[in-house]
């Protein structure tokens, strides 16, 4: 079965963004060296990193997180994971099955972009790379553009907020909750442009 990893991208202004993406040696993975370590595990036939809206030094996020990764990759040796890996070997079989997908402007637009990367590869087992904030959402989103297939998540040991944070809101099911459904209203709250987002909720949380 031929395996794709799908590495999310993360704004490349954010202040943690080294923490999130390289991690915190020598236990807490970041999404570049997790989406290594799983390529390696997995024998991955393609390795994507994903991007996103932002860009620095005229590189799309995809082209920097790789750019990082390959120039600092002898220091995955900090990592514990890393310790009985050969990293000559591993950086080029990573450099072989590297690409990079630096069209998308979101999660979904990644998510489609990299699985058309996959298609052309005959990809069957999809395994995706991110934050435990954010992994829940790739992987709703994978199975909504890529459902049937073989889909995992892999979330890194990095995140820029307690994944207690999180909040999933399902459509209702039970006969005791209400007809109107609780994630429709918020699919359609973050479409609203910003200002109106905030006028919304300063009503909400002032009642």
């Amino acid at each position: 079965m031929k395996t794709g990893v799908l590495v999310h991208g993360f704004h490349l202004q954010a202040e943690n963004w080294e923490s999130i993406i390289w991690g915190l040696p020598p236990n807490l993975l970041g999404r570049a060296p997790k989406g290594v370590l799983v390529a390696l595990e997995e024998k991955a036939e393609i390795l994507v990193f994903g991007t996103g809206a932002s860009e620095k030094d005229g590189k799309k996020e995809a082209e920097y997180i790789r750019d990082y990764l390959l120039e600092h990759f002898d220091k995955l040796a900090e990592f514990s994971a890393f310790r009985d890996i050969d990293l000559v070997s591993a950086k080029k079989i990573i450099e072989e099955i590297t690409r990079v997908e630096i069209r998308s402007q979101n999660t979904a637009q990644e998510i489609e972009l990299a699985g058309e990367m996959f298609e052309e590869v005959g990809v069957e087992k999809i395994i995706l790379v991110s934050s435990p904030v954010h992994i829940l959402k790739c992987l709703r989103d994978t199975m909504a553009i890529w459902g049937g297939r073989d889909i995992t998540a892999r979330p890194s040991q990095t995140s820029w907020a307690d994944v207690s944070g999180v909040v999933i809101i399902e459509p209702s099911h039970r006969p005791d909750q209400p007809k109107l459904n609780l994630h429709s209203f918020v699919k359609k709250l973050m479409k609203m442009p910003k200002e109106e987002q905030e006028e919304i909720i300063k009503k909400a949380l002032a009642q």
